[in-house]
């Protein structure tokens, strides 16, 4: 018999692994690199013929080697979590590993474990998974040569795989499903593509085409993330089939998928399993979908499948529920929780799965409920009863209920809702938002004083019903920070600021943080989405408040300004030039990675979308209904033109001059030496920047091309409109964000004095110079301003919204001019419609744009 292991029995010079962007490794390579690590691992206990090896399984080249050494050595295998050994101490201290393998700054490292006076690990035993994924659960699962090989043996049959067949990895090689796909591929001699990218990224496919991949391995969530990205609509030749385990797919998803498949000549296999069957149990044919989506489908080649009773009898009946019992080669040895189980030999070759299922009347077998307690979350089977004890030791007594695949947790104490939340988002790896939690006035219990599972079971489902279905609501911070960034795809490696999320879109994904997790937490925009997903809830009795940044105070301040300078014949003037101050700062906080890293485009679209197209949209209208306009203004070179009447569209000047200092921050990103610089030292290129612009602006003061508040030169224009004159200002918010340190701090400062007086200069109104260093003062102490919650929303929804308010703040202002007299009633009516007007066409063109991306995509 030859084991999936055995790598020699497949042509030399095949494709065993294949890693973009370097070299292709063959089985006759990898088989020399499985030697290397056995080498290493014996040389490292000599005196144990056959060691404990712990392997932390990342989705590289000498993990899988190390995995197949230590197989082809009879060394059994510990596999964990990159990470895992650290955050997890429980294993080392009760199994004590011989040698453990972790990854290291140079890649994967041996370190000798202590040294162990322990019986050796039975001869058969290959492989230790712990029963729940990366939970930090010590018992273990035992699995021998035979268990391992026979199911990778099984799988490549019911698959059909053959030599041609290339899997991509989707699937993190530590859990279950994801390694039995290594497994049964070296089984058929087929080829694996490494990678970690997420499904939803571009290059993730663009991975998948060059390289030739023919499959794809799934847990149901990823089914969602492929219907977000548009998969249906995908060219993809290659692809020869899809499978599915590690929970339940939505009866509805698997027809979408089933119908898809169809279309486009590629099967789907929904599966099912469980670690203690090395890991798969059973799969549906693909044939019979999507009528038989609701069933586990039938057992895999050389297994078979039962139902018992509470006697142990069994039921053959159809429709009549029982424990699934599984029987077949890949049946574990049995448990282990201590050092001294690994020397135990197999078990009966029986698996009482816990779940409760019927036969169909098409020979399949269908899940209705489950007698062992245990919840399945993102692919990791997590033991009620030890999530119960978990909390209990550390005085968060509670009842952990399974509804259907969501874990509710019923508190007596409603006051420990979020510690609980917290203790379990940090122990299992998952997202607060997956856990539905409540207060529970009793506990029910029977008259034979046990706890009422039924009755537990009813409460919990009402309360997912009440809490879960608003949690549902809620967009997860994926999606949050995909329609915030406008990016058609998001790893878990990205960050807000990394998509070139913009001041506006930051106040959306802020939102949704907090919604999530109470309180948005300092620098989150430079988080990546992995570590935004970790994040624990806030406790609002410790937060109250809500944190709002000066910025944001200033934008909504600035254009109410501005609105109230339109409606009234106050002198309020200031308001466009503190937009451009806190322009610059945003440009700094959220787009100068996009231009360090050479992505103009990327920039002008973030900065330009959506207001661009709805000014072009609203000129059109107003020349539809009113009169025509000037050139000039679709031109965007409104700013240079000099209007000889009021108009409508007098303030759009300002939306010239912001696309004008767009293209510029565009250009930039694609000139080299500049692009350099900035990356190596923000603020002394910035003060470069502004130093040149203050001396060129001194220069044309100094030659006297002015005539009053105008400039002549190149053309008759309010010089406190033009873009060399204007660009100050902007850059001058760039370089009080990137400033650090009291020097840098005193020298932006002598510069900022500069700024004030070319205005002053160009005979901008007095009555905007003490608004604009009120602004640049404020954004010098950058101290963020804690606000009762209420007033902190309203505010986050005003600042979300002055993109519109700028645009309608027209059509406010001639409505309250028509109205009402001259007076403060006037300017607060004015300032209340543009705010008014911003709100509808806000959420009004959120839902067209929501409609449109999903057409489109």
């Amino acid at each position: 018999m030859h084991e999936f292991w055995d790598l020699g029995r497949h042509p030399a010079n095949s494709p065993a692994l294949i890693v973009p962007r370097a070299a292709t490794v063959t089985y006759g390579e990898l088989a020399q690199q499985a030697r290397h690590w056995q080498l290493l691992v014996a040389a490292a206990c000599p005196r144990v013929s056959r060691p404990l090896v712990a392997l932390e399984f990342s989705t590289s080249v000498d993990c899988i080697a190390a995995y197949l050494a230590a197989l082809q050595a009879g060394f059994p295998v510990l596999v964990l979590e990159p990470g895992q050994f650290a955050s997890a101490p429980a294993f080392g201290q009760i199994y004590r590993p011989d040698v453990i393998l972790t990854e290291g700054a140079n890649g994967l490292q041996l370190v000798s474990g202590p040294a162990s006076a322990d019986a050796l690990p039975h001869p058969d035993l290959r492989l230790l998974l712990s029963t729940s994924g990366s939970t930090g659960d010590p018992k273990l699962v035992r699995l021998s040569g035979g268990n391992l090989d026979s199911n990778a043996a099984a799988i490549a049959e019911y698959l059909a795989l053959t030599p041609q067949d290339r899997a991509i990895t989707t699937l993190p090689l530590f859990y279950s499903y994801g390694l039995s796909v290594l497994n049964s591929y070296l089984s058929a001699g087929a080829s694996l593509v490494l990678t970690g990218l997420s499904v939803i990224e571009p290059a993730f496919w663009e991975i998948f085409r060059t390289k030739e991949a023919t499959s794809l391995a799934l847990v149901p969530h990823q089914f969602d993330l492929l219907e977000s990205i548009g998969f249906s609509g995908m060219e993809l030749p290659g692809l020869r089939y899809i499978t599915q385990a590690g929970g339940r797919l939505a009866a509805a998803t698997a027809t979408r998928f089933t119908e898809s498949s169809r279309r486009s000549g590629w099967k789907l296999f929904i599966m099912y399993g469980q670690t203690e069957a090395a890991p798969r149990i059973s799969y549906v044919p693909p044939e019979t979908l999507p009528d038989s989506a609701d069933t586990i489908g039938c057992p895999i080649p050389g297994g078979s499948l039962r139902i018992v009773g509470p006697s142990g009898a069994g039921i053959t009946e159809i429709g009549t529920p029982g424990e699934l019992v599984y029987s077949g080669p890949n049946v574990m040895m049995g448990y282990a929780e201590s050092r001294a189980d690994l020397a135990l030999g197999a078990g009966p070759g029986e698996l009482m799965t816990g779940d409760i299922a019927e036969r169909t009347a098409q020979g399949f077998f269908r899940l209705v409920g489950r007698s062992k307690r245990f919840v399945k979350l993102f692919g990791l089977r997590i033991n009620l009863d030890q999530v119960e004890a978990n909390l209990a030791g550390r005085g968060l007594p509670a009842q952990a209920v399974a509804v259907g695949d969501r874990l509710v947790l019923l508190l007596q104490d409603s006051g420990q809702i979020d510690a609980a939340r917290d203790v379990l988002a940090a122990d299992y790896g998952i997202p607060p938002a997956e856990i539905v939690a409540t207060g529970l006035e009793t506990v029910p219990r029977l008259a034979s004083g046990k706890v009422d599972q039924a009755r537990l079971r009813q409460l919990a489902a009402e309360a997912l019903a009440e809490i879960g279905s608003a949690e549902e609501a809620d967009e997860s911070l994926e999606t949050a920070m995909m329609q915030a960034t406008r990016a058609r795809s998001v790893s878990q490696q990205d960050s807000f600021t990394a998509l070139g999320g913009n001041s506006l879109s930051y106040l959306r994904m802020q939102m949704a943080l907090e919604r999530r997790l109470g309180r948005a937490p300092s620098g989150w925009e430079d988080m990546s989405l992995a570590e935004l997903n970790r994040l624990p809830p806030a406790k609002a009795a410790q937060h109250p408040g809500i944190e709002i940044n000066v910025d944001m105070l200033l934008r909504v301040f600035a254009i109410a300004l501005v609105v109230a300078q339109h409606a009234s014949n106050y002198r309020l003037y200031g308001g466009t030039w503190i937009l451009l101050l806190v322009m610059g700062y945003s440009a700094a906080r959220f787009q100068s990675r996009l231009i360090t890293s050479g992505k103009g485009l990327r920039l002008a679209y973030q900065m330009l979308y959506p207001i661009l197209p709805l000014y072009l949209a609203f000129v059109l209208v107003y020349v539809v209904l009113r009169r025509p306009a000037p050139l000039d203004y679709f031109l965007l070179t409104a700013n240079f033109y000099v209007v000889q009447r009021s108009s409508l569209l007098v303030p759009f000047w300002f939306v010239s001059l912001y696309t004008q200092i767009v293209a510029l921050c565009a250009i930039s990103a694609y000139i080299g030496p500049f692009r350099r610089a900035l990356a190596r030292n923000p603020f002394r290129t910035s003060s470069i920047v502004l130093l040149v612009l203050l001396v060129i602006n001194w220069l044309a003061l100094s030659v006297g091309i002015m005539e009053g508040r105008f400039s002549t030169f190149p053309v008759l224009y309010v010089a406190s409109h033009g873009l060399m004159q204007c660009l100050l200002v902007f850059v001058l918010g760039w370089t009080i964000r990137v400033m650090s340190g009291p020097l840098q701090m005193v020298a932006t400062l002598v510069m900022a004095a500069g700024v004030v007086l070319v205005f002053d200069g160009y005979g901008a109104p007095y009555e905007a110079t003490p608004f604009l260093i009120a602004a640049i003062v404020l954004l010098f102490v950058d101290k963020p301003i804690t606000l009762p919650r209420g007033l902190a929303r309203v505010i986050q929804e005003l600042a979300a919204i002055t993109l519109f308010a700028y645009l309608f703040q027209g059509v406010a202002v001639h409505l309250a001019r028509e109205a009402l007299p001259h007076g403060v009633v006037r300017v607060a009516v004015a300032i209340i419609l543009a705010f008014g007007f911003a709100f509808i066409a806000y959420r009004a063109y959120h839902v067209f744009e929501k409609r449109l991306l999903a057409a489109i995509r």
